[in-house]
């Protein structure tokens, strides 16, 4: 599988300082609709194909895989499954009043550990490891584009890798960094046959 993943663009949350997870659902600024076409241009100058052009089904996703699937000429195929993790009652509130709300605890917060009315680490890998696993399942010889948060991604990733999910989420795990609209690409020919292109490659819109 030639696998490329994408993480969206600026959204209102980022510049507002807000908890976004997958239980706000705010839209991209105009610097991220900006980014997102940046993103499609440097698609097409490559002469990028893909058989599956997946999103998360949140705004912010689906409006940065829209720009794409138009300058590509794809469908965009919407899926639950790649939404952010939820932050529950933290959702929508500004990044210093969650903190002080719902501090990080010394050893950091176990993968068990549900943010109330929300999800913990565990829902949210189980979740998009089912995806993976499907896409491994049909998609296994294809071309596929997933665009989707951060979260979600470092889920994806760990899950190529052939990465464990940390005892804890916060401290002492591998980490990984996804910017605004970056791209990172694999071709994945078994469980430990991963060739890695690129990791969070967003010099497409380092002018934005």
């Amino acid at each position: 599988m030639d696998l490329l993943l994408i993480r969206h663009g600026e959204s209102l949350a980022d510049v507002e300082g807000r908890v976004e997870g997958g239980g706000w659902d705010p839209p991209l600024t105009e610097r991220g609709l900006a980014q997102a076409r940046a993103l499609a241009d440097r698609l097409v100058a490559a002469g990028y194909r893909c058989d599956l052009l997946c999103a998360s089904s949140m705004v912010r996703a689906v409006q940065t895989a829209q720009a794409v699937a138009a300058a590509i000429g794809a469908e965009v195929v919407t899926d639950d499954r790649l939404r952010e993790m939820h932050l529950g009652f933290l959702s929508g509130l500004h990044k210093e009043e969650a903190d002080r709300r719902w501090p990080v605890p010394a050893q950091g917060w176990m993968p068990h550990q549900r943010v109330p009315g929300g999800e913990c680490a565990l829902d949210h890998y189980y979740r998009v490891a089912q995806f993976y696993l499907e896409l491994l399942e049909r998609y296994g010889d294809a071309s596929v584009c997933c665009v989707a948060h951060g979260g979600t991604l470092t889920m994806l990733v760990r899950m190529v890798y052939g990465l464990p999910l940390d005892q804890s989420t916060h401290l002492h795990c591998f980490r990984f960094t996804f910017d605004d609209v970056s791209m990172s690409r694999f071709i994945i020919k078994g469980p430990r046959d991963v060739h890695t292109l690129y990791l969070n490659d967003c010099s497409h819109a380092r002018h934005l």
